[in-house]
């Protein structure tokens, strides 16, 4: 298996755990918080239930991606700043294209509030993995190849 199957199949599983939690998340959101069926503002609530989800999961998805998808390890606080940052520039692009067309989606097309999440969250990992790859972790990706190449992987150690 090349070094980018390798990571993109690590980065499923976090996006999977992620997902959990961020499904987790936007279910309390929604039903207990908001409870969207009964205000007469679908897709505001919708908004308000996905933007909660968003901030909880993301430092899940965080904490993987620099840990063991994208294997950074130790770093400055500079980094890890820089790295911060990066990482929910690029999950805002996401989030911002997909969350608006999934209120759309609630609020004009009758749309179920978890088929448009499904719908917001495949486009977002399209998106994330790009730029998480060649833009937050594009050094720690570099690294990783070479370490697959000569067969030191963090698997095979």
């Amino acid at each position: 298996m090349n070094a980018l199957s390798k990571q993109f199949g690590r980065y499923i599983i976090a996006g999977l755990a992620g997902t959990g939690v961020y499904a987790a998340v936007f279910a309390i959101m929604n039903e207990a918080v908001f409870d969207s069926a009964d205000n007469g503002d679908q897709g505001l609530s919708y908004i308000f239930a996905n933007a909660a989800a968003f901030i909880v999961s993301s430092v899940t998805v965080f904490i993987s991606n620099r840990f063991w998808v994208f294997s950074v390890g130790k770093g400055t606080k500079e980094t890890i700043a820089r790295e911060l940052t990066l990482f929910y520039a690029i999950a805002l692009v996401g989030w911002f294209i997909g969350t608006p067309f999934g209120a759309w989606l609630v609020a004009t097309r009758d749309w179920n509030e978890y088929l448009a999440l499904i719908v917001t969250i495949a486009a977002s990992i399209a998106i994330n993995f790009t730029g998480r790859k060649y833009i937050v972790f594009k050094d720690q990706f570099k690294e990783f190849e070479e370490s697959e190449a000569e067969g030191t992987g963090s698997d095979t150690q």
